[in-house]
């Protein structure tokens, strides 16, 4: 099974601590803090096995990356957002994100 995950989020703080569980976990993690720099740095998602990311991103919306990748990948997307509402949810299962997780949320969650 390949444990490489892209991880995009704003939050310094929560970002430093996802990394640090999912690396302790065997997970190999790499992050971005906004998503012109992942847009940047990315061309591929060969060896990836999942994609965490932030909806509230200060330059490109989550929503707008979210429709950027599945247009060139069927990669798993999870959603990391403190935009909890209903719609909000439905608007990214429509994108093509695969799970939706509401912060705060607890790490042990999060790796499940």
């Amino acid at each position: 099974m390949n444990k490489k995950i892209i991880l995009i989020e704003d939050d310094g703080e929560i970002r430093h601590m996802v990394e640090e569980y999912l690396e302790a976990d065997g997970f190999e993690v790499t992050s971005f803090e906004d998503g012109s720099s992942f847009i940047h740095s990315i061309d591929n998602f060969e060896g990836f096995s999942l994609i965490l990311i932030d909806l509230m991103l200060p330059d490109i919306s989550g929503m707008e990356l979210i429709k950027r990748i599945r247009s060139a990948a069927n990669i798993p997307i999870i959603i990391i957002t403190a935009k909890g509402s209903d719609l909000d949810k439905t608007l990214g299962f429509g994108l093509g994100a695969d799970d939706y997780v509401v912060k705060p949320f607890s790490l042990i969650e999060l790796a499940a």
